[in-house]
């Protein structure tokens, strides 16, 4: 697979992801999917799973995977040959003979890879049972379904940097609310080491407040009662 055709997957599997993950209603990643109830993220990944361990541990059909050039250029050549031969007998066995394969040397070699043969027929049979999860619903029509999904995309978008300036506005303020709180704090401080002890102890800004709002009311009381 040439590099550019590598970088469109990893896009294409990108914004599957993305995508998947903004309108999926359950985590891919914890049990809370609902039973018989799968993503298109987890549909592709299933089906990409079996590709990958049919090849992974069968070799023959790696190799046959990996040798495609070789089966491409021996198609041109077929392909060249019977487009200037008559199909005969005759031509047939000139088309082996320029191969260098004779009748006894094409038996020598099904006879020496029959094993393999077998065993490429039936992992092909096992690939091809993989085409009813290809052609399920959930895989039919996805250029159309992310399509569709695209103005879900900008929105989401939209929200994350609205989000993200409204996040940066509230962390300002609690800055600026700290500093705050911090100053009475130290004021309160500065003021309680100057009146009566509290019979409890304050430990928190509220009860600050409340004992210096129950201090400037005594002393306000006292100031009355002298008649200052």
């Amino acid at each position: 697979m040439a590099a550019s055709d590598k970088d469109t997957t990893a896009t294409l599997e990108q914004r599957l992801e993305y995508l998947t993950s903004i309108t999926t209603p359950y985590s891919a990643d914890t049990p809370l999917m609902r039973p018989g109830v799968e993503s298109i993220q987890q549909s592709v990944a299933s089906i990409k799973s079996k590709l990958n361990q049919v090849v992974a541990e069968r070799r023959a059909l790696g190799e046959f995977l990996q040798k495609r050039k070789y089966y491409a250029q021996l198609r041109d050549i077929i392909s060249s040959h019977t487009n200037t031969a008559e199909h005969s007998s005759s031509s047939a066995l000139d088309l082996d003979m320029g191969l260098g394969l004779d009748p006894a040397s094409k038996k020598e070699i099904v006879l020496a890879a029959e094993d393999e043969i077998l065993a490429l027929a039936d992992q092909l049979r096992e690939i091809d049972t993989l085409k009813a999860e290809l052609d399920s619903q959930a895989m039919n029509g996805l250029d159309q379904r992310i399509a569709a999904l695209s103005p879900i995309e900008f929105t989401q978008i939209t929200q994350s940097q609205i989000s993200s300036a409204l996040k940066e506005e509230f962390m300002t303020l609690l800055n600026e609310y700290n500093e705050y709180v911090s100053l009475v704090r130290s004021s309160l401080r500065d003021l309680l080491m100057l009146s009566p002890k509290p019979k409890h102890q304050i430990e928190t800004l509220s009860q600050m407040f409340l004992y210096y709002d129950s201090v400037l009311n005594a002393i306000s009381a006292k100031l009355d009662a002298e008649g200052l």
